[in-house]
């Protein structure tokens, strides 16, 4: 008859890891609701261009470093 768990620590070790493993994995913990900022009302178009995706901005929503991309569009309304 095979001894596999008086022979064997490590096995023994890992039985009791999965048995920890699987009455400790059914409980579960509260999670606050996300509080974040609001939705946002801009539309941004994505354009799939085969091997390459493009993104359709509108001009006023554009600032930090990509609002030096404005000037180029004086009477644009999106920047792609």
């Amino acid at each position: 008859m095979l001894r596999l768990w008086s022979n064997s620590p490590v096995a023994v070790v890992c039985f009791l890891c999965v048995l920890t493993d699987c009455l400790t994995g059914c409980t579960s913990t509260s999670v606050e609701p996300y509080t974040g900022s609001p939705t946002r009302s801009e539309v941004i178009y994505v354009i799939a261009g085969g091997w390459h995706t493009e993104l359709g901005l509108p001009i006023q929503i554009i600032n930090g470093p990509l609002a030096a991309l404005k000037p180029g569009f004086p009477n644009g309304l999106w920047c792609k």
